[in-house]
């Protein structure tokens, strides 16, 4: 499979958006979208405008890669770590080995939902990373698009949970594997020690 670089979105995006709309307000749309669009990056955001993730991910129903459903409260009394990702976004992959230390050096008590947007990967895409890759997580379906009611921009997204289901901290972006790690195992030991 061909994955997107962000030099051959922007390249798309300039002569999608900068030809055709040579005005100042088609430039300003232009300059949006693109930002928006490349937003996969290494570093840390915050929105305010984000939408509750208690209240989006308290209803929010994903499916395994075979149809079934699962809800944030199927994992009541773990630590769980809710990552939307891709597989062309290279900063959530970086991080994905951070995670897998995570899982492994917490067992039971910690779980990675390892959840796919789907808007470019497929079904397929995804059991062939899954299938490739040595990752133990649970890797679930957006089927039911509740990334999009965070109104967050892009991705790496995680999610903290704490094991009485309660939202600890959202955030977009990543600071890198080190980094990530540290941040995700400090709220670890803070909520289940």
């Amino acid at each position: 499979m061909i994955k997107p670089t962000t030099a051959s979105r922007l390249n798309v995006l300039s002569h999608t958006f900068f030809v055709p709309f040579r005005s100042s307000a088609g430039f300003l749309l232009s300059l949006i979208l693109i930002g928006s669009l490349t937003s996969c990056q290494n570093k840390e955001a915050s929105f305010p405008g984000m939408n509750d993730p208690q209240a989006v991910l308290g209803g929010a129903t994903f499916q395994t890669l075979d149809g079934e459903p699962v809800r944030l409260s199927d994992f009541e009394g773990q630590f769980v770590v809710v990552d939307f990702w891709e597989t062309w976004c290279s900063p959530c992959m970086e991080v994905f080995p951070a995670m897998q230390e995570l899982e492994d050096e917490y067992g039971d008590n910690f779980t990675m939902l390892a959840v796919n947007l789907g808007k470019v990967d497929d079904l397929e895409t995804v059991k062939e990373f899954k299938e490739n890759n040595p990752y133990t997580f649970a890797y679930l379906i957006d089927a039911k698009k509740a990334y999009d009611r965070f109104q967050v921009p892009g991705i790496p997204f995680k999610v903290m949970v704490g094991p009485d289901g309660q939202v600890l901290k959202a955030e977009m972006g990543s600071s890198g594997r080190q980094m990530d790690y540290n941040k995700v195992k400090t709220f670890y030991e803070e909520t289940m020690n």
